[in-house]
């Protein structure tokens, strides 16, 4: 039996716009395009990802648990040619970085 997760639903309702379905999910894994199959590598685990052009949304899958995971969407897909505002000095400096240089 599949399930929602609670963060799949939050994320639904925010990236989609409606409630999420248990319907709407088996119909997304059915029709929709796997990109990634979920594997265990000794005690790790992957997500399956399917993506259903047609709604334009990608959804994870825990395979292991049957559980929808998380959705992504036009609604937080990175917008082409924005650039992030932030120079590169102040992402690398946070507590604890320590810069480090090459003399010759």
């Amino acid at each position: 039996m599949l399930r929602l997760s609670k963060h799949f639903m939050e994320n639904w309702r925010k990236r989609v716009g409606n409630d999420p379905t248990i319907g709407i999910v088996k119909m997304i894994i059915q029709d929709g395009i796997r990109v990634q199959e979920g594997r265990a590598f000794g005690i790790k685990k992957t997500l399956s990802y399917y993506w259903h052009p047609d709604l334009n949304i990608i959804i994870s899958i825990d395979r292991f648990s049957n559980t929808a995971v998380s959705v992504l969407s036009k609604a937080n897909m990175p917008v082409h040619g924005k650039k992030n505002n932030k120079s590169k000095k102040q992402v690398l400096q946070h507590e604890g970085y320590v810069a480090m240089t090459m003399h010759g």
